[in-house]
């Protein structure tokens, strides 16, 4: 009989529902035409030195792409704002079994052309 509810209590915890974090929960705002700031992703459902966990991003803006190591960095080519769903898999046998998610906010603004202000030449090249 003890072995009966062992069992009932091991299953019980296998199916309830857990609750995983991705971090960070938010992104700073990047420029367009300049280079982002690398961000990697981690999540309290997985170990992020494990082969085995495959990310992905959808929604980024063009120019920052997401490693599939969670590295998220690149030069984004449009300012806007964007929403980020961001996903963590595991790869089990030949399936992606997904482990958290979590959608983030994140603007890229615009950039100013650089103006030459003045009435002068310049040299012959």
């Amino acid at each position: 009989m003890r072995s009966l509810h062992l069992l009932a209590l091991i299953f019980a915890v296998l199916l309830s529902p857990v609750s995983a974090t991705i971090k960070p929960l938010s992104l700073t705002p990047g420029t367009a035409g300049l280079g982002f700031k690398e961000v990697v992703f981690t999540s309290d459902q997985v170990n992020a030195n494990d082969p085995s966990v495959l990310w992905k991003v959808s929604g980024a803006p063009l120019g920052i792409p997401m490693g599939n190591t969670g590295k998220y960095v690149g030069k984004p080519t449009t300012p806007g704002n964007f929403t980020l769903s961001v996903f963590v898999y595991v790869k089990v046998g030949g399936r992606l079994v997904l482990k958290d998610s979590t959608t983030i906010k994140h603007t890229i603004n615009a950039t100013t052309p650089p103006t030459i202000n003045g009435s002068f030449t310049l040299p012959s090249a």
